[in-house]
């Protein structure tokens, strides 16, 4: 029988003290989605009992607990009037993404702009780090309180200003306990999950808040970009110059914990106060749009000099995100409400807190990156089946090489199965002399009349595009790659086997394979596609209009230019990742051809990388090692990012497989953070294997 569609809104029925809403009879009630819709529904209802109906299942809702109640089929009469009516949970979701994308395109358009945003910060975001709301501090703080009931009441009833004067009556008893609550130092375990942590690559300019603590001062120091200065709403002379000048200032209009003469608590400090706010409302709300997070955006004083300024300037527009309601009505009239404010609200469902700092990191994003194409029919899953991993080999298998090279060999596996090291694959990793790098230029050479021995490569490459131009030249260059009919080596069929054996041993955090390539070729995205193993695609232009800058193919298809590679510090959907240093055969057809084939193209890159790499994938090399197989190192760029790699200290975290290497070759590597491992790959890479299906066995949980 065919499902029944849900509606997108569903109305509510009340008789006496009853309140009911019927659903389709195929609802899963009880399904999770269904069961915070009807909590939140319940609550949102004044009537004392609730009752949802969907077919012959019905739960009721009374004094905040929840009881299946087996009864005859319902029928609505006409006792029964209609009192409201209520987005599903689709419903609001569906809403939401429709206006939401509506606000989006001129909010990012605002973000591109040299001016952006400027955020303003209220205590929602504060409380991911353990900082108590203010109307929980304030109800903490009647207990205190000669009449605790009274205080507790205004709480009760929104009156906030009200409550504070209350309770600075005794001042000094106040006072100290808003700077315990409220000054003490800021853990930072969470920041990458949190909303707040999203602000340092969003805000380069000023940031206003209404919070007393330092959350928003220790989040951007640990972000590396620390504000210039603190400003208080009693400055107003340093105000002015934070907005004007666009400097990096906190801007903290209700004063500080720190600093109690600069506090505004109570009705008559934030009479005075907001008489200066006015004045400097002109500068603050009108230099450029404000972006309202964790602000409930209720009724108050910046909200009454926001709505009289947008009746001057009608045309001035602000952003907030905000909880959506599912009440239908209530919905339309806060969309109304902030209107009035000049206020566009980018929705997220009322609860889901997390959404906040999911909808400030695909700002960041689309912010910080160009798109090229959108994969309107993409085919994105998760990968549930994998194709069959070959049998581990058991630990009598273990492959033999000398005696000095086994050590190197277990530690570069225990980092493999611990998750903690990166693949650097040169041409040689094809083990196939047709396509590394001597081979190549060999052909090259003789198509372009080179006969002499020992001519540079670099010669060849630049004579050739002197010659003919450069696209001419990558042209003849890729007829070569191709001619090749060339099988994945050794060392590609373990990388694209690795995830499935670590997946099959229940090394879940460590299947994800970061791989970087400085091969024309695409051997390596043909192999992880055939083997369905999803993969971000990092793709390098040394040339054109976007030189220096990476295209990104995530796992959807879609394909963008990176360009503000310091603000990507989350790939959002997990997968593998791809960087092909030098460009290249362009894998996806929507991603321009470029090439770093001329000495001057290394020597360029050299200067760019590792820098133009989004910095999610920065800050990933700098956890993980770096094993180099294939690559003689030689090139410019080459020796930039491997350098980078070991850091400024040289510790080592670099090893490179290279065969029949001199002895001054390996003190050269030593001395930058490399180690240099004298071992044919076709020797190294069994073993490495082996030495993987050895640890893993030793760590297999026995039932």
């Amino acid at each position: 029988m065919e499902s029944m569609a849900i509606p997108a809104s569903i109305p509510a029925f009340v008789k006496g003290s009853e309140t009911c809403l019927v659903l389709a009879e195929d609802t899963a009630l009880h399904d999770d989605s269904w069961k915070i819709w009807r909590a939140a529904i319940a609550n949102e209802i004044q009537t004392p009992q609730v009752r949802f109906i969907a077919g012959r299942t019905q739960i009721c809702h009374k004094s905040g607990k929840q009881q299946v109640v087996h009864a005859r089929p319902f029928r609505l009469d006409e006792c029964w009037r209609k009192a409201g009516e209520f987005y599903s949970p689709d419903g609001l979701r569906d809403l939401i993404d429709r206006e939401n994308k509506q606000v989006i395109e001129p909010l990012v358009a605002q973000l591109r702009s040299p001016v952006g945003v400027v955020p303003f910060v209220g205590a929602g975001l504060s409380m991911d780090f353990g900082v108590a709301s203010w109307p929980r501090f304030l109800a903490d703080a009647a207990e205190f309180h000669d009449t605790p009931n009274l205080v507790l009441a205004e709480i009760k009833a929104g009156r906030l200003i009200q409550a504070a004067t209350l309770l600075a009556t005794d001042p000094d008893r106040f006072q100290t306990m808003v700077a315990g609550a409220f000054g003490a130092n800021i853990k930072l375990q969470h920041v990458d999950r949190s909303a707040v942590g999203q602000l340092p690559t969003l805000a380069a300019g000023p940031v206003i808040t209404t919070n007393f603590d330092s959350v928003l001062e220790t989040v951007f120091a640990e972000g590396g970009t620390a504000f210039d200065k603190v400003i208080t709403g009693t400055e107003p002379d340093n105000v002015v110059r934070a907005m004007q000048r666009n400097q990096h200032a906190l801007i903290k209009i209700h004063g500080d914990a720190g600093d109690r003469t600069a506090r505004v608590f109570t009705g008559l400090e934030y009479d005075t106060q907001y008489k200066g706010i006015s004045r400097l409302a002109r500068v603050m709300f009108t230099n450029r749009p404000l972006l309202f997070l964790g602000c409930s955006l209720d009724k108050d004083r910046t909200l009454e000099v926001l709505e009289a300024i947008h009746q001057e300037i009608p045309g001035l527009a602000h952003y907030a995100i905000v909880a959506g309601n599912y009440g239908v009505s209530k919905t339309r009239n806060r969309r109304d409400e902030l209107a009035r404010y000049g206020i566009h609200p980018l929705w997220f469902v009322p609860g889901d807190f997390p959404q906040i700092r999911k909808i400030l990191a695909g700002l960041v994003q689309e912010a910080s990156t160009r798109l090229v194409w959108r994969n309107s029919k993409t085919n994105f899953r998760k990968v549930t089946t994998q194709l069959p991993v070959r049998p581990k080999r058991r630990s009598r298998d273990a492959v033999a090489v000398r005696d000095e090279i086994e050590p190197v060999i277990r530690q570069l596996a225990r980092r493999i199965v611990q998750g903690r090291l990166a693949f650097f694959l040169g041409a040689a990793a094809h083990l196939d002399e047709r396509l590394g790098a001597a081979y190549f230029y060999k052909v090259l050479g003789e198509e372009y009349g080179f006969d002499e021995q020992g001519v540079r490569r670099a010669d060849i490459a630049q004579y050739m595009i002197d010659q003919s131009g450069k696209s001419a030249a990558w042209a003849t260059a890729k007829e070569i790659l191709r001619s090749q009919n060339v099988r994945p080596s050794l060392v590609y069929q373990f990388l694209v086997e690795l995830p499935g054996i670590l997946r099959e041993s229940g090394e879940k955090t460590a299947t994800r394979q970061w791989l970087f390539t400085t091969n024309y070729d695409s051997m390596l995205e043909d192999v992880f596609h055939k083997h369905r193993e999803q993969f971000h695609l990092f793709y390098y232009h040394v040339d054109g209009k976007d030189s220096g800058r990476f295209f990104h193919r995530d796992l959807h298809g879609n394909v963008r230019i990176i360009e503000r590679p310091a603000h990507v510090t989350v790939l959002h959907e997990p997968g593998h990742v791809v960087v092909k240093l030098d460009g290249g055969i362009a894998w996806d057809r929507h991603i321009p051809e470029t090439v770093t084939i001329a000495p001057m193209d290394f020597i360029i890159s050299a200067g760019r990388l590792p820098t133009a790499l989004p910095r999610a994938v920065r800050s990933e090399l700098r956890n993980r090692a770096l094993l180099v197989l294939g690559s003689s190192l030689r090139d410019a760029h080459v020796q930039r990012f491997v350098r980078w790699s070991a850091g400024t200290t040289r510790k080592i975290k670099t090893w490179a497989v290279v065969k029949d290497v001199a002895p001054d070759t390996i003190k050269y590597w030593r001395a930058a953070g490399v180690i240099v491992v004298d071992c044919d790959l076709k020797v190294f890479i069994p073993a490495l294997r082996s030495c993987v299906l050895r640890l893993l066995e030793e760590t297999e949980i026995v039932p």
